[in-house]
């Protein structure tokens, strides 16, 4: 019984942890515009397309999530621009 109990906690925590990473993903990218557009209107689009690509927000959505997932949980939660002259 314990066995069993444990195997759906457990499931039921991964289960969790996915739909969270997905829900946190899904609101990053519902905004109308990507990042470079919203927040580097100074720049020129070559450098936006170069910031773009640095960031991964060229690629398909589904790359953008495990990129994203993969730095989630590597501890790398992105470069701060706040007080940044963009």
């Amino acid at each position: 019984m314990i066995r069993y109990l444990s195997k759906r906690v457990l499931s039921s925590l991964v289960a969790l942890l996915l739909f969270l990473t997905f829900m946190f993903f899904v609101a990053q990218v519902i905004i109308p515009t990507d990042f470079t557009t919203q927040f580097a209107m100074g720049m020129d689009r070559e450098a936006r397309a170069q910031m773009a690509q640095e960031l991964g927000i060229d690629q398909p959505l589904w790359a953008q999530y495990l990129l994203w997932f993969r730095r989630l949980f590597s501890g790398n939660l992105g470069t701060s621009f706040h007080g940044y002259p963009l």
